[in-house]
């Protein structure tokens, strides 16, 4: 569509001119509209309350349900991979009494990272990619028995990754250590955990 241009406009009459110049038909025009404008924000601000109250209270129910599915009281699953146990003498009256607990606890099993589990042929070897990337070679005859003969057949391969603080406090493994008798923490950009 072409644009019309028009060159020739007729001049505005006086009387329209001044039929526009009375200035108190002006001002009682803006205070009117800026009266509006007020009004309609007043009702907008009513609404922008029930509003938030609305997204606080949907937010509230939302970590109410997180929180009881989260730490519902389940008695926790052991795996067989997280079966490394310690003794700890309790110090209560009786001096003999031993205290068992995991090594490797996660403060919610829930949240614990969980194994991707592999299978390799023990006498062949392989190269396993996981979901990251990540490739696990096994070389041939890797694995042994109590005796030191070679296995042979299939080995599975439990494995999982660490990637964050996140990841490595939900596993429950520790990450402190003694030195000299100054307790210090270990600092990790990721770790891994692999069984066979």
């Amino acid at each position: 569509m072409a644009t019309k241009f028009n060159l020739n406009r007729q001049p505005v009459p006086d009387e329209e001119i001044n039929s526009h110049k009375d200035f108190g038909e002006l001002v009682n025009k803006f205070k009117k509209q800026s009266i509006e404008k007020a009004r309609s924000d007043a009702r907008f601000l009513k609404n922008k309350k029930a509003t938030y109250s609305a997204i606080i209270a949907g937010v509230a129910v939302i970590c109410t349900v997180t929180y009881f599915s989260v730490f519902k009281k389940e008695p926790p699953k052991e795996t067989n991979n997280d079966k490394i146990v310690t003794s700890q003498q309790n110090n209560t009256n009786t001096p003999n009494t031993k205290l068992n607990r995991a090594f490797i606890a996660p403060p919610i099993p829930k949240l614990n990272v969980p194994y991707t589990s592999y299978k390799v042929k023990a006498e062949q070897g392989g190269t396993l990619k996981h979901k990251s990337n990540s490739k696990i070679i096994i070389p041939k005859k890797a694995f042994v028995n109590k005796q030191g003969q070679d296995i042979i057949g299939d080995v599975e391969i439990t494995y999982r990754e660490f990637h964050n603080q996140a990841d490595i406090i939900a596993s429950g493994i520790p990450m402190t250590y003694d030195s000299a008798g100054i307790q210090s923490h270990f600092e990790s950009a990721g770790m891994i955990d692999i069984r066979g």
